[in-house]
């Protein structure tokens, strides 16, 4: 569903969450919110903590998925933490390649968020051998992004769901994929 149904008509969402059998409702992008704004940040805000409580009542959690623009300064506050501030009542998606694309230590941020953190996104952080080409999205566990401790960092918080996320692929999708599982598989599931 679109975000500005989320932030309009939160009913309609607890209601698709309820027939889907889901406790979980991700609100994905602000695409139509200008972040360097902070009262479109703050409206934003306000309106995400209405449709939170919403959810709520009906035994549904709302979280936020991050990217890097929301951790850009407005008056020296991150949009995240005005997000924090301001919607107490949401949890977070957190996405360990865009905080890192952000310039924010994954690490840290998953144990700042505790146990408001509700899922994980597990895409790493590739660094390329050439001075001039940019990072780029790379199968977990063959970027720069240490997992083991991410992954254990997110269980103490209580984090309940982790997502192996890639948006692009060098190739075949399916290939990244199990990669990306073999990894996880190996380095961060118990048996």
């Amino acid at each position: 569903m679109p975000g500005k149904v989320l932030r309009q008509t939160p009913n309609a969402i607890a209601e698709k969450l309820q027939a889907l059998g889901t406790q979980l409702g991700v609100y994905a992008f602000p695409g139509d919110v200008n972040l360097g704004s902070r009262r479109e940040v703050e409206h934003l805000a306000d309106q995400l903590q209405k449709a939170a409580e919403v959810l709520a009542g009906s035994g549904h959690i709302l979280a936020y998925h991050n990217h890097a623009m929301e951790f850009s300064r407005l008056d020296g506050e991150l949009v995240y933490e005005i997000f924090r501030r301001k919607a107490s009542a949401i949890s977070f998606e957190f996405d360990t390649y865009w905080a890192q694309v952000g310039g924010v230590s994954p690490e840290r941020w998953i144990r700042e968020l505790g146990t408001k953190l509700a899922s994980l996104h597990l895409k790493d952080y590739g660094v390329p051998a050439k001075h001039n080409q940019p990072a780029f999205m790379a199968e977990v566990g063959y970027g720069n992004l240490d997992f083991p401790i991410l992954v254990a960092e997110a269980e103490r918080a209580g984090c309940k769901w982790f997502v192996v996320e890639q948006d692009f692929t060098p190739g075949n999708p399916f290939d990244s994929l199990e990669k990306s599982f073999r990894y996880v598989k190996e380095k961060l599931a118990e048996d």
